[in-house]
Order: structure tokens, then C-alpha cells, then sequence
């Protein structure tokens, strides 16, 4: 989380400079649905993710109101990818029926995403756009599901 505040701290300078020049900068956050609600068996993870957000969130209202104020965040929300990492520290965790998605596919979501410069992008999309408008409807429900993802 630190590594992000700290890359965004020297970036923005360079960011900001390039209003002058009658472009955009842009800063793309890899985060995590773990950032947007609490998950089981990744707390310490799950604080950093909110940490993004909640960083990243400030910083743009921030930017918004300075004298340069055309540098996009996209924060980049990812489901479970299928890295070796991922595979490593969900063995044993997640039900057989969690699909692990492709690092190649989240990888082009990123660049779109970050390339059109939208506020939020989620992948798996469709996944992730269920759970975070079933969230605030119905949370118990939802932690039940959640629950019942977990072996």
C-alpha cells in the first residue's frame, strides 16, 4: 500500500505537467474486491485494499481542486486471478466451484480500463458487479454466500 502512495507522491508532479501541455495524466490502482468488503481469512490484506481506496479516493477530490486538475485514478477491483500467489494462498480455502480467471484477460481489462479512464473497473465484471450490488441490499445474505464459497 505504502509502495502506491509513495510511486503516486513522485509521479504527480510529472502528471500534473502534462495539463500544461493540454494532456492528461493517468494513474491506474490494482486493487481487490477485498478493498471494497471484508472477506474471510484475509484481514491484513483486506485492511491494505481499503486503504487504497480510501486513499485514492481522497486524493481525487483533491486533484479535482488543484491549479492541474486533469490526472484520472482508475481503481482496477480484481476477483480471484489465477496466478501461482493466488493458487498458493487460497489452497484448501476457496470450494472447488471458485473459478480462478486468467491473468491475461484481467491484464487487458486493466489497460482498457486505465486507457478509457474509468473511475472504477471491475473483473470478472459480471461477478463482481453481482456481489457489489447485492451488498448493500442484502449483506447477511451475502456473507452467507460468501460463507458457503469457503471449504
Amino acid at each position: 500500500t505504502l509502495s502506491y502512495v509513495y510511486l503516486t507522491h513522485f509521479a504527480l508532479p510529472h502528471l500534473r505537467a502534462l495539463d500544461a501541455h493540454g494532456r492528461r495524466g493517468s494513474i491506474g490502482v490494482v486493487s481487490s474486491q477485498a478493498g471494497k468488503m471484508g472477506l474471510p481469512q484475509v484481514a491484513p490484506y483486506a485492511l491494505s485494499k481499503h486503504a487504497l481506496h480510501g486513499f485514492f479516493d481522497s486524493l481525487r477530490h483533491d486533484i479535482r481542486n488543484s491549479t492541474a486538475p486533469h490526472v484520472d485514478i482508475t481503481m482496477c477491483v480484481l476477483g480471484s486471478i489465477d496466478t501461482k500467489n493466488a493458487r498458493e494462498n487460497t489452497a484448501g480455502k476457496l470450494s472447488p466451484n471458485v473459478r480462478h480467471h486468467p491473468p491475461e484477460e484481467c491484464a487487458r481489462a486493466i489497460v482498457r480500463g486505465v486507457s478509457s479512464r474509468e473511475r472504477e473497473i471491475y473483473y470478472p465484471h459480471l461477478e463482481l458487479l453481482v456481489v457489489n450490488v447485492l451488498r448493500p441490499l442484502m449483506p447477511s445474505a451475502l456473507d452467507h454466500i460468501i460463507q458457503l464459497a469457503m471449504s
